[in-house]
């Protein structure tokens, strides 16, 4: 089969793709949310301005989408000094994405080899490669390897893990799964709160309100962490709340939105926010009052849970970093890695020797 190549440097080249990037992502294995077409034209939406595009598509034959390297470039400054032009996937800065890839098509893996020479011999156009959040299981994390290996420069690779609960038929089997404790401590926790609680979801018949529920996030989530002298997610990424504001209402409309509140006598305690796909749920946000009566927030959780059982999601995904606290809920464990590698030039010569990490202080990103 043979393959053609197109590099998309402007918005119109990329929003003509808007037709055929998405059956091509449900056709490879690094089908995720976080790299849907409404996922990444939403954050370009709200950015300040439209950073470099660095769009890799092969197309095949017929021209149908074969293979894409979904890459824009973003300047990192090493030690204050030297200016870097770094590879990341697009809608990874200031959203919460995870699951960086990229796209090949199941029935044309040729086409991934087709796309790693196209970015080889891109190579003085870029020097380094970010990848922050790619999945072992999916293979993600071995696409990312063999994008080093090409590269030829420095190669570094953190571990961490993805925690994600597989849900059971029924609530009554999950709730059997948690330690005594654990579960002695909902019951409690839950008949506290007696009948003064509700638990609501944000649904098309209530999208007039979105808004306003995304208002009642960012203050609990931000209060919540100002009581222990952090600032919290939305002080400290100023891009997060308009991109939340955005693509909810895109989610909504397509059935992904997942956002639910807790009332206690009327007032909203708790709220988590995630979105539903490929047959999961993915936990990306939460706050709660930390007046609220104690427990608040796991009381919403099991019911969350209980209403993903209800309607066959198999998956509660916590996605990366689980703390101690979301271990209670029984998850089970999966590898990821964070990559990041360069190009072999001059230029690289400090990065082989001293092993920075583009979030430490020794490099500095500059916003797109």
């Amino acid at each position: 089969m043979s393959f053609s190549v197109e590099k998309i440097e402007t918005r119109g080249q990329f929003d003509q793709l808007a037709g055929q990037w998405n059956t091509l992502l449900e056709n490879s294995e690094a089908s995720s949310i976080f790299l849907t077409f409404e996922w990444i034209s939403s954050w370009l939406d709200v950015l300040p301005s439209l950073p470099e595009l660095f769009v890799l598509v092969v197309r095949d034959a017929h021209g149908a989408l074969a293979a894409i390297a979904p890459f824009y470039v973003a300047r990192h400054r090493l030690l204050g000094c030297k200016h870097y032009r770094c590879l990341r996937v697009l809608g990874d800065w200031q959203t919460g994405a995870e699951h960086q890839d990229v796209l090949v098509r199941r029935d044309a893996l040729a086409a991934r080899d087709v796309l790693y020479a196209a970015l080889a011999d891109a190579r003085t156009d870029f020097d380094w490669i970010w990848l922050p959040y790619t999945q072992t299981e999916t293979g993600a994390a071995a696409r990312g390897e063999a994008l080093a290996a090409l590269c030829g420069g420095f190669s570094y690779a953190r571990e961490f893990e993805y925690l994600s609960v597989s849900l059971p038929e029924s609530i009554e089997l999950y709730r059997q799964r948690l330690s005594k404790s654990t579960a002695s401590n909902f019951r409690r926790q839950e008949k506290a709160l007696g009948g003064r609680y509700r638990v609501l979801e944000m649904t098309e018949d209530r999208a007039h309100q979105l808004d306003d529920w995304l208002d009642t996030l960012f203050h609990l989530h931000t209060r919540r962490w100002q009581i222990v002298g952090k600032p919290g997610s939305f002080v400290k990424q100023p891009l997060l709340q308009p991109f939340y504001r955005r693509f909810a209402a895109v989610a909504l409309q397509n059935n992904w939105l997942k956002f639910y509140r807790l009332d206690v006598d009327g007032k909203p305690v708790a709220m988590q926010f995630g979105y539903g796909f490929n047959d999961r749920l993915l936990s990306i946000q939460e706050g709660f009052e930390p007046d609220a009566p104690s427990g608040s927030g796991n009381v919403l959780r099991m019911m969350v849970i209980r209403r993903c059982i209800d309607e066959s999601i198999s998956t509660y995904d916590f996605l990366a970093h689980g703390s101690k606290h979301k271990q209670r809920w029984r998850g089970q464990v999966h590898a990821g890695q964070s990559l990041f590698f360069g190009t072999q030039n001059w230029s690289n010569l400090p990065l082989r020797w001293l092993p920075f990490w583009p979030t430490g202080r020794f490099i500095r990103h500059l916003e797109p």
